[in-house]
């Protein structure tokens, strides 16, 4: 799922349809067994969500828009085949700190796609996927990472201001050592999604969301994306309890 970083960056790194390295932890191979499985799609279309659900996919989250203007003209489409399917559905927002403020494209994200609400049904609160993949002169989009992180709170607040949830932090753990200067701040707040590398940085005792390839360097269309804890405990989370 890759399109220009300068635009949106998750199109199939979870939350561009990167190749992404397979989990190195050594327990992710039995974990995949019991938990659940699931697919992040970017600007695709025509995707087969029924063949998903009857796959054993559990969830889908779906690239609703980025910076501050921008939605994704293929999200409607996906999100009401996620949820006439069955899955539990999820949105995410692709971060532009360079390109307006982190509340203003919050507003934007909850108004397009990005809303949760504790009567929505099987729907997870909203992603934010911030980190740049492919051009190392951008890679912490020109700014400091006291500025980044302001930028991450004033989202992730108004966010919260607005739908009562924290939205979760989509991210890589070489990116966010560098350009956050591995900041601990959000650990107690927002669960934490990671591509590629099932490192943990930033203080959070383990990733909530982990997206993966299937281990043969190739990338994979939808993106697969695994839940750290079971079933159960995936609909709770997407209920707020």
């Amino acid at each position: 799922m890759k399109i220009s970083s300068t635009v949106f960056f998750f199109t199939s790194a979870f939350f561009y349809g990167l190749a992404t390295a397979a989990p190195t932890d050594a327990g992710l191979e039995s974990r995949k067994a019991t938990h659940p499985e699931g697919v992040e799609v970017n600007v695709q279309s025509g995707v087969d969500w029924k063949g998903l659900k009857k796959s054993g996919k559990e969830f889908g989250v779906v690239f609703a828009t980025t910076g501050p203007g921008w939605k994704n003209p293929e999200f409607d489409d996906n999100y009401t085949g996620c949820t006439k399917a069955g899955l539990i559905c999820g949105a995410y927002h692709a971060a532009l700190p360079s390109q307006g403020s982190g509340s203003d494209q919050a507003k934007y994200f909850i108004n397009n796609g990005g809303n949760w609400s504790k009567h929505d049904k099987n729907k997870l609160p909203g992603s934010v996927a911030i980190y740049v993949d492919d051009d190392e002169s951008q890679e912490c989009y020109g700014l400091q990472a006291s500025a980044i992180v302001k930028w991450l709170h004033d989202f992730s607040d108004e966010y919260h201001h607005e739908t009562g949830r924290y939205p979760v932090i989509a991210t890589q753990y070489k990116w966010w050592k560098k350009c956050t200067n591995n900041d601990s701040s959000f650990k107690s707040t927002n669960a934490l999604g990671l591509i590629g590398s099932s490192n943990v940085p930033g203080g959070w005792d383990h990733w909530s969301f982990l997206e993966y390839d299937l281990g043969n360097g190739e990338a994979t269309y939808p993106g697969q994306v695994r839940w750290y804890g079971s079933s159960s405990s995936l609909k709770k989370f997407a209920k707020g309890s």
